[in-house]
């Protein structure tokens, strides 16, 4: 079990978070689902105070969820030092993050953290995701609806690229702009442990990765000591749809695409990029050019995967964007099976990313799935367990929604052959992962909270630590209210108080960070160096809080509490409900960069 002093802080700032919710229940609508538009509780008006902050925290992403519930408490107290009233309110990952990609105003900040997918070692989903044409109430995926057009010119530029150092320089140019813009706000790239019992199972595909959700050669290539069956904790996000494109965890993705489905190619557990159901590639004509050759495999209905089911697979992700919150947007031209065994895609301009992220995403949805995914793309029917086809080493056994997934092994594909079933039991909290762990009702523990690491070791458990790629932090609202001001997202950033957020959010084991970025160092495709601070120190600034904003016309009333300067604009940057792309007159590139409305 945890100890006295762990479980006793833990206690106290969940009361502590607690009371700072119960003591603004005026906002009570706010809470839970979220989805109501902004009124004048969130906006207020000029020159006077500056309305409650709300921001919204993920309640079921289990140690993303303890930092949060470390960190939010203490934002609260240095906002307060600036005459900013801070409440935290917690929400389910879906909820939370459906409702910022669909601009509904119910907040001004999210906690953010990216799952470091191996995809993502792709620079396209952390760049060309805030670009102008996916904010608003679309449902695209720019969580900070953060419109720009400068930084959109270069989200294209990535993607056009027909060089790496072409695309590099575009990367940086656009995270230089975001910074700038303070899109972001990171506090501490953020750790990933996972931990296992050695006498229950043996360990394989841990690499690079390490033990984390997201790392699927573990899951394939490690195998039960004692009995058939490998069992795991995770966290109610992953089995919460059993139609998974729909989810918006990248865990949940990696898990389904990578373990019921294939992909092409993806990246193994040292974070490289290998043939799975392709034999081998090509890319010709300045990267608008991709030729696949498969390997002989069956799917799960003993059926070989051909070129036509790479096609349908393809298109159907492809055609369905509007139902699957992580589908990218691929500039095909055509898709086309040249024979049973060899498929090639065609794409109107030069598409690197098709190879490091749209590919290894998607694994391949044969044609034996039409009958239960085209009549509604958004809830496929049939029972996954016993209906389903796929074509990974794994086939669903047993899916209860928010509880448990049951894999067990397929023995016709053709690089993997795992020894075990795999079960994910879902956890409500961390507390009780951590002590199913420990009472070894569990064999493996992803992603485990850094606050119990040292106790796991003491207990004699296997821990993995793993080189932290992405930054943890507050993705501010850019579209309406308060967060719309650079100036008041820069002064948020002062107040913070990096350095003790990373003593209690993660006991001390990652670095303080003042780099407005998502991605931490050690991500290939970043430099950190090269950005603009967004605060003078990791420790709270208040003076520098303030002096920013009085510069910009802000003032202080006798009891310290902000207000906003006489002569501001409090209009939205858009219309409620609307989106940059469905107003051209006020965002003349939309036009320019080919975006059309969707919401």
């Amino acid at each position: 079990m945890p100890s006295s002093s762990n479980n006793s802080s833990a206690i106290s700032r969940r009361k502590y978070l607690g009371g700072l919710i119960a003591g603004t229940a005026a906002l009570s609508g706010c809470m839970g689902g979220g989805g109501g538009a902004p009124d004048d509780t969130l906006v207020g008006e000029a020159g006077e105070r500056v309305p409650q902050i709300v921001a919204n925290f993920w309640s079921d992403s289990g140690s993303t969820t303890d930092q949060a519930e470390s960190f939010m408490p203490i934002i609260a107290q240095n906002l307060d030092e600036i005459g900013i009233d801070f409440n935290p309110q917690p929400n389910t990952l879906t909820s939370t993050v459906g409702g910022a990609n669909n601009d509904e105003r119910s907040n001004h900040f999210i906690n953010w953290t990216a799952t470091m997918t191996p995809e993502r070692l792709d620079p396209d989903p952390q760049t060309y995701r805030w670009n102008i044409g996916w904010a608003g109430a679309n449902g695209r995926g720019n969580a900070a609806n953060y419109a720009s057009c400068e930084y959109t010119d270069y989200a294209l530029q990535q993607r056009r690229a027909t060089d790496e150092e072409e695309r590099r320089e575009a990367v940086m140019n656009a995270h230089k702009t975001w910074a700038g813009d303070v899109g972001y706000i990171p506090m501490y790239p953020d750790p990933q442990f996972g931990a296992y019992w050695e006498d229950s199972i043996d360990a394989g595909g841990i690499g690079d990765m390490g033990i984390v959700e997201i790392n699927s050669p573990f899951k394939i290539e490690s195998s039960s000591v004692d009995g058939d069956t490998i069992r795991a904790a995770t966290q109610p996000a992953i089995p919460d749809t059993a139609t998974f494109p729909t989810n918006t965890s990248s865990a949940a993705l990696a898990t389904f695409n990578n373990c019921f489905l294939s992909p092409l190619i993806a990246y193994d557990e040292n974070q490289e990029l290998t043939e799975v159901l392709a034999e081998d590639y090509t890319v010709e004509d300045d990267a608008t050019t991709f030729r696949f050759h498969l390997r002989e495999a069956t799917a799960h209905n003993g059926e070989r995967i051909t070129a036509e089911d790479v096609k349908f697979s393809a298109e159907f992700f492809q055609e369905n964007r509007d139902f699957f919150p992580k589908a990218s947007e691929t500039p095909y031209e055509s898709i086309d099976v040249i024979d049973e065994q060899t498929v090639e895609f065609n794409t109107t301009e030069s598409f690197l990313p098709l190879i490091g992220q749209t590919l290894p995403r998607w694994g391949v949805l044969p044609r034996a799935m039409q009958e239960f995914v085209e009549e509604d793309p958004s809830s496929w029917s049939g029972d996954p367990g016993e209906d389903w086809v796929g074509t990974g080493p794994y086939q669903i056994s047993n899916f209860d929604s928010g509880e448990s997934v049951l894999f067990e092994p397929h023995d016709g594909h053709p690089i993997f052959e795992p020894e075990s079933n795999y079960l994910m039991i879902a956890f409500s909290s961390t507390q009780a992962a951590v002590r199913s762990f420990e009472d070894q009702e569990v064999d493996v523990f992803p992603n485990a909270p850094p606050d119990v690491v040292d106790e796991l070791e003491e207990e004699g458990a296997e821990v993995v630590a793993t080189d932290a790629l992405m930054e943890a932090g507050l993705c501010p609202q850019c579209s309406f209210g308060p967060t719309q001001f650079r100036e008041f997202r820069m002064a948020v950033s002062q107040a913070i108080d990096r350095d003790l957020i990373v003593q209690s959010a993660v006991a001390g084991r990652s670095e303080a960070n003042i780099r407005a970025t998502i991605w931490s160092d050690n991500h290939p495709w970043m430099n950190t160096d090269e950005l603009p601070a967004i605060a003078d120190s990791t420790s709270s600034n208040p003076d520098a809080a303030r002096e920013v904003l009085e510069e910009n016309g802000w003032t202080f009333d006798d009891d310290g509490n902000l207000h906003y300067p006489e002569d501001i604009d409090l209009t939205p940057r858009w219309p409620e409900g609307s989106e940059p792309a469905a107003e051209p007159d006020d965002f003349p590139c939309v036009g320019e960069f080919g975006f059309e409305p969707r919401g």
